[in-house]
């Protein structure tokens, strides 16, 4: 049996070596960079790195995660690079290991799941003591330091303040400037206002993102992530097969690992209803008086809708397929509406789940049929 690649091509090596050198230097150089490279290393990296263990192989893949903790330092510190490798690494390794290994598909998304939340636990556990259990006071007070100490501060709290983001009490707002040696400034008091303003909501965005990483975006990235890379990584795969000739075979260079088409992804009737107990955490989460009895109700609630989500942009993929959309469009209309369309994807889902328009759980149905990748 042939061993998955070092790399699969110099040409898909280098090119995304340079999109991920690109992408980590533009953040790196924008207003709120340590806000927007934080955002992308928690939201974005784990999908390219999925994508590019796919399409370049081992080696160009561990080379834009140095890429990426490397940015993490030069500006964020080396305490935050550390937590960027133990957040990204093990995903990527687990993703590399079962391409190598050949495992099912079903059995390397449940590897990358299992990696990914105990990574986020592990994280989280470490920098808790780390930080004598305030980590979450301690990463907004250091954003309102960060804010503090940029030359284009006052004209970032206008436009925050403007905008509805930010208020001031009425005898503050009332004389919220002074005069300063090249203009005009925030007084003492409206700044003490704006930065307990932007802690608090720091804080409190920092306390709901835990749970939600492990509750709902986990599956977003280790099965829309994994599907995405293996379709991305099998094109690119039959592309080089084309150009090598005949002997080459696609799965030499991208393993399918017996996955379905996105676009024929369904859950089980039985697995379909259980999850419908999961919808009752919304429930919970309104009226539960008591805090861990509300956050177990909303992570329930997430599991629920997430899975849901992902089953609606497949029902939905499938009826693009069925009209015979380009797969531009395609990829495209199903990030817009990901972003930006959610509640409509889990209705989609309910719908294809109990109704079953696609006709995907007869017995006699080929899950592969008609499709291609």
């Amino acid at each position: 049996m042939r061993k998955y690649r070092l790399w699969l091509s110099s040409r898909s090596a280098i090119t995304a070596i340079l999109l991920c050198l690109a992408m980590v230097w533009t953040l790196s150089n924008v207003p709120l960079a340590a806000f927007y490279l934080f955002s992308a290393i928690i939201f974005i990296c784990p999908f390219v790195l999925l994508v590019t263990a796919s399409t370049t192989g081992v080696l160009p893949s561990l080379l834009c995660l140095l890429i990426m903790t490397g940015g993490t330092y030069q500006l964020l510190g080396g305490e935050a690079a550390l937590a960027a490798t133990a957040y990204l690494a093990p995903l990527l390794l687990c993703m590399l290991i079962c391409l190598q290994l050949k495992l099912s598909w079903q059995k390397t998304i449940l590897a990358l799941l299992s990696v990914f939340v105990l990574s986020v636990m592990f994280i989280y556990l470490i920098m808790q003591r780390r930080t004598n259990n305030d980590l979450f006071t301690l990463i907004a007070q250091r954003v309102v330091d960060a804010i503090d100490g940029m030359p284009e501060r006052d004209n970032l709290l206008n436009t925050f303040y403007q905008f509805g983001l930010l208020g001031l009490p009425q005898e503050v707002a009332a004389q919220p400037l002074v005069e300063a040696a090249q203009g005009w400034t925030y007084s003492q008091q409206a700044l003490q206002e704006f930065y307990k303003q932007i802690a608090n909501r720091v804080d409190l965005w920092l306390r709901a993102l835990l749970p939600t990483l492990i509750s709902s975006y986990s599956l977003f990235i280790c099965i829309l992530g994994f599907f995405a890379a293996q379709f991305y990584g099998y094109r690119h795969a039959q592309r080089l097969t084309f150009r090598l000739g005949a002997e080459a075979q696609a799965e030499e260079f991208c393993p399918k690992l017996g996955m379905p088409f996105f676009s024929n992804l369904f859950m089980p009737k039985a697995a379909g209803q259980a999850l419908l107990i999961l919808a009752l955490g919304y429930l919970l989460a309104r009226l539960s008086g008591n805090t861990t009895l509300a956050l177990a109700g909303q992570m329930m609630y997430n599991v629920f809708a997430a899975l849901y989500v992902i089953q609606g942009l497949s029902y939905i993929n499938f009826m693009q397929k069925k009209r015979n959309t380009k797969p531009g469009f395609r990829a495209f209309a199903l990030f817009i509406t990901f972003v930006l369309l959610q509640p409509a994807l889990v209705f989609a889902g309910l719908i294809d789940q109990f109704m079953d328009p696609r006709k995907l759980r007869q017995p006699d149905q080929d899950a592969n049929k008609g499709d291609n990748v």
